[in-house]
């Protein structure tokens, strides 16, 4: 396609619904994260950051002679704009951003099977991206640059927790991301606004909510209600968290069917185990079915599925 410029039809539709999406990543929980949490949701922007250079790359083989898409390219890839930062990146030191996130997940220390789990999460989302055709992967880099990401990093910006290297780099890359998009005229939206998006390019915006939702399950929880008015299983994996957070671990998500030794706390975190501080119907070892406990201690549970409240069941 040499010689052409990137200008695509525009959708008929007036209120695209990948717009709404966008509005649903921005009203998830940011306000009552964690550091733990935002070290899991820059994992997952990581891979992220790893499609949305896909995307340019996939815009600049379509349209080579494209000069603002160049520019764009200029400012994304292979640049120093990000440059300095302790840890990261030297003085005028060029990267591409996806490189400045993979340095960055490098400043934090976490489990084994934390990484694991969450560099599996990013795999499963670049696989389904990867899926995508490229032209709309190509038209999504206008949803991303020319509003989309800025609404998403001001969103994540709203948490209150940004203690530990890796959670300052991440905010620094954030907060300079605005800075490159915001200018109407000048910024980032404005080289790749003549690449007139649709609804074609809802699955990426649907797979990348889904790809933070799973990362940090917090981001789906309207609050943080007192451990009292939770469930028995809602309870003992905020106790887990808190454990963790006392103890300097990163856990793996706390999903159903994870063996909690696989979880990231080591014995001394087991040792201080669960304390609800109530008598709660726990786990009898043997069953789901509910067994009462009046000795003030959790159960120790070898499996988040053995929980109550689940659909499984055990002989």
């Amino acid at each position: 396609m040499s010689g052409q410029t990137a200008t695509l039809s525009p959708a008929e539709a007036a209120n695209p619904v990948y717009e709404q999406v966008i509005d649903e990543i921005c009203n998830l929980n940011w306000a009552n994260l964690k550091d733990e949490d935002i070290i899991r949701v820059a994992w997952a922007y990581y891979h992220f950051s790893v499609q949305f250079r896909e995307c340019l790359e996939i815009a600049r083989e379509m349209y080579p002679d494209d000069e603002r898409l160049l520019q764009l390219d200029h400012g994304e890839r292979n640049t120093d704009n990000l440059s300095p930062w302790p840890g990261v990146a030297q003085s005028g030191e060029k990267m591409n951003h996806d490189e400045f996130m993979r340095r960055t997940l490098e400043l934090a220390k976490i489990p084994e099977t934390g990484r694991i789990v969450l560099s599996d999460i990013g795999k499963k989302y670049l696989k389904a991206v990867r899926a995508i055709g490229p032209k709309i992967q190509a038209l999504a880099l206008a949803t991303y640059e020319d509003g989309g990401l800025e609404r998403v990093f001001r969103a994540i910006l709203t948490a209150p927790n940004w203690n530990g290297p890796l959670q300052q780099a991440f905010k620094h890359f954030l907060a300079e991301h605005i800075r490159f998009d915001s200018d109407p005229d000048q910024g980032h939206g404005a080289l790749c606004r003549h690449l007139i998006p649709d609804d074609r390019v809802l699955p990426l915006w649907a797979e990348f909510k889904h790809m933070l939702t799973e990362a940090a399950p917090h981001l789906a929880r309207a609050s943080r209600e007192p451990i009292t008015a939770m469930s028995l299983k809602s309870a003992i994996i905020e106790q887990m968290e808190q454990i963790a957070r006392e103890h300097g671990k990163i856990l793996a998500p706390l999903r159903e069917g994870l063996v909690l030794a696989d979880c990231g706390l080591d014995s001394l975190g087991f040792a201080a185990r669960v304390q609800i501080g109530a008598t709660w119907e726990g786990w009898d070892g043997r069953s789901c079915g509910a067994r009462p406990r009046d000795d003030g201690h959790a159960p120790h549970l070898p499996c988040l599925c053995a929980l109550p409240g689940t659909d499984h069941r055990h002989d």
